[in-house]
């Protein structure tokens, strides 16, 4: 055997026989029973899909696959849904991991002239992304709305379940790079960090986060006492030196800081590259021109697992910050931690919507958006100070002071009641002009004045850094995209059906909820509609039909002095431009030139600003008001178009109730629909 593999090989029986805490249980979910869809045990549950254009029967798939010589338990429970999949009981998890290979190896099963593509719920990196979207929709009972605790809490914890034999990869490779990392350098302390050192926050396909903090010699050190210490080695001295004399004569603190970040980041990467246990099993990458510095492994020997370590060096910074997030997970002082499943679904949603990358080949997003799931999780952070009217997140030398403690139920009754506070708030934030910081939006322009920072796109800015825009390159593209995101959400939220598995496919089932609104609310030239809780009277929707929308009271109207909608005639509104068409620019203009308004105050100065030609009206409509049957308080209007486009006239109304009374909802319901006509 080689001296060089020998000395390896000693150093790795040593790294064996530690015990590196992880805090990693791979017994968590031991018990799967009070959260589980079907009986068995989640590592043997497999899922088959085919194409969307054939319909196959689930005993046809089982049989086949039984033929096959594969195992299948008993499948009472097994269902299909409309995205032509289903999920069944393999026996044991040998089999699952079985059938997976072998289906790969064939590149599909053939059953007929259909191509089946098996593989088990839980694969080597976790979850697929589509396969929580399909968990969600299976079976579609009141297990699966947010108000079930339970229910949120089976698909966050399914996202953060591992595989075992990946958990075990890792939880070597981690043991073994500390212990290198630690050898490399003089009295060095390689800390895990990060959503994988976080039992919090960690998820199946979490990279391995580690600093290397190198503690400081002290002033006086002898270097006669101590055969560490040295005299400073030239960038040629190291560069040349085997790996072997290295470990024996390691690299100490001043040592380190002599040399330029992009030299050191290059002698390390070669020294690692150098030891055969990492040079087998990894490939490495240098990033010395980071914002951080960092070296990249990614787990080579079986390409089907997604293992990365990004290993930094003097990160203190990086390790309060990704603290912080655990922090004001912690801070939460409610029983369940809402705030964690908040931001940990949020993710979800972010990997489902296709903002965020998943841990397989083909859930690797190309472009890339820019966004990652520390930005998403500062976005929670912003909002829940910015809900609560309270700045949480504080800069302080102590890592205890830096999170304020709060409680989620101060402000919100339910995770629904959060989400649909969260993206309306979202969705009212000026992104081309705005940044945030903390629990503030800014002034982009002031802010990258002060900080010297580069406009981009989307500013975030780090609470403990204001200098570090987290979210610079985030593209255009994704930006939109996240706008659209999050203003359907919104309209799904509004539906009295709504459940978990709408946000896990948000557009596909806003265009759902669109098509059904339209199809069973318009009727020829009539349409239906329910008000929200807070239009009580014909005069409250009177103001807002003409103080926001502008429609005005036909002076050929017959009715008494006093409009009221609640009578048989109704009232006719004639209307002379649209002004639900068009206000986002006039917003932004609006904003910018005026402090401290209120946001009702600035959509009623939209909906003025807009000047029609009053010779010829856009639409004319025929309204009435009326008691919803069976719904304490409730009111419903029906609408008929005598001129004009019903849909026009659907669109205005979805603006009215859907956008501006919701997002103004707290204001009207402490002032008062009837002050709008004072603020005229």
């Amino acid at each position: 055997m080689p001296r060089a593999f020998g000395f390896f090989n000693k150093f790795k029986d040593k790294c064996d026989k530690m015990e590196l805490e992880l805090n990693y249980d791979p017994t968590a979910l031991t018990d799967f029973s009070k959260f589980s869809l079907y009986d068995p045990s989640i590592l043997e549950m497999t899922v088959c899909r085919w194409s969307a254009n054939v319909e196959l029967r689930a005993a046809d798939i089982l049989n086949f696959l039984a033929g096959k010589g594969y195992r299948l338990a008993n499948n009472e429970t097994t269902n299909t849904t409309d995205e032509h999949v289903l999920m069944f009981k393999v026996v044991g998890r040998p089999e699952a991991i079985r059938i997976e290979r072998e289906c790969r190896e064939a590149g599909g099963f053939m059953m007929g002239n259909v191509k089946l593509e098996v593989h088990p719920l839980i694969g080597t990196n976790g979850i697929r992304i589509q396969d929580t979207i399909t968990m969600q929709r299976v079976r579609k009972d009141d297990r699966f709305r947010l108000s079930d605790t339970n229910a949120l809490d089976l698909l966050l914890e399914v996202v953060r379940f591992t595989d075992p034999s990946k958990q075990e990869i890792t939880r070597r490779s981690t043991i073994f790079i500390c212990k290198v990392l630690e050898s490399i350098f003089y009295k060095c302390e390689a800390r895990i960090f990060g959503s994988f050192a976080s039992d919090l926050r960690r998820q199946a396909n979490s990279d391995v986060d580690i600093s290397v903090l190198v503690k400081n010699e002290p002033e006086n050190q002898n270097p006669q006492q101590d055969p560490y210490f040295r005299t400073i080695r030239s960038e040629q001295e190291l560069w040349n030196s085997t790996t072997e004399t290295i470990f024996l004569r390691p690299i100490h603190r001043n040592e380190f800081r002599a040399h330029s970040i992009s030299f050191m980041i290059n002698l390390i990467a070669k020294v690692l590259a150098s030891v055969p246990m990492l040079k087998d099993h990894f490939t490495f990458r240098k990033i010395p021109e980071a914002r951080t510095p960092i070296i990249m492994l990614k787990y080579a020997e079986d390409p089907h697992v997604d293992l990365n370590f990004d290993i930094s060096f003097f990160n203190q910074q990086g390790v309060d910050k990704a603290n912080l997030i655990e922090l004001f997970m912690m801070r939460d002082a409610s029983d369940c931690k809402f705030i964690r499943k908040c931001m940990l679904y949020f993710v979800q949603f972010g990997k489902s919507n296709r903002l965020l990358n998943g841990a397989y080949l083909d859930e690797k997003l190309t472009p890339k958006t820019g966004f990652n799931s520390y930005i998403f999780n500062h976005l929670v952070i912003h909002f829940v100070q910015n809900a609560l009217d309270r700045k949480l997140v504080q800069q302080s030398a102590d890592p205890a002071h830096r999170c304020a403690p709060y409680n989620f139920h101060d402000r919100f009754q339910s995770i629904t009641h959060f989400f649909r506070d969260f993206f309306k708030h979202l969705a009212t934030i000026d992104y081309g002009n705005m940044a945030i910081y903390n629990s503030f939006v800014l002034s982009k322009t002031t802010v990258a004045m002060c900080h010297s920072l580069k406009v981009t796109p989307m500013m975030i800015l780090d609470p403990l850094d204001p200098t570090h825009n987290i979210s610079s390159r985030v593209t255009p593209v994704a930006l939109r995209h996240f706008n659209l995101l999050i203003r359907n959400g919104l309209l799904l939220m509004k539906q009295k059906d709504f459940q978990i598995q709408m946000l896990a496919d948000t557009n596909k089932h806003a265009v759902e909820v669109i098509k059904k609104l339209r199809v069973e609310k318009i009727n020829g030239n009539c349409l239906e509609i329910d008000l929200p809780h807070i239009i009580q009277t014909s005069a409250d929707f009177c103001i807002l039909l003409n103080q926001i929308l502008r429609f005005d009271v036909s002076a050929e109207h017959e009715g008494t002095s006093e409009e009221n909608l609640f009578n048989s005639t109704g009232v006719t509104f004639v209307i002379f431009g649209r002004a639900w068409i068009g206000r986002r620019t006039r917003r932004k203009q609006l904003m910018q030139n005026t402090e401290n308004t209120s946001i009702l105050a600035v959509e009623l100065a939209v909906s003025r600003s807009f000047e029609f030609d009053y010779n010829e009206p856009v639409a004319v409509v025929r309204m009435t008001m009326a008691e919803v049957p069976q719904e304490n308080g409730q009111k419903k209007s029906k609408i008929e178009v005598l001129q004009g486009n019903v849909n026009e006239i659907r669109d205005a109304l979805h603006f009215l109730l859907d956008h501006f009374v919701l997002n103004n909802m707290t204001e009207l319901s402490q002032l008062g629909i009837a002050h709008l006509t004072e603020m005229a």
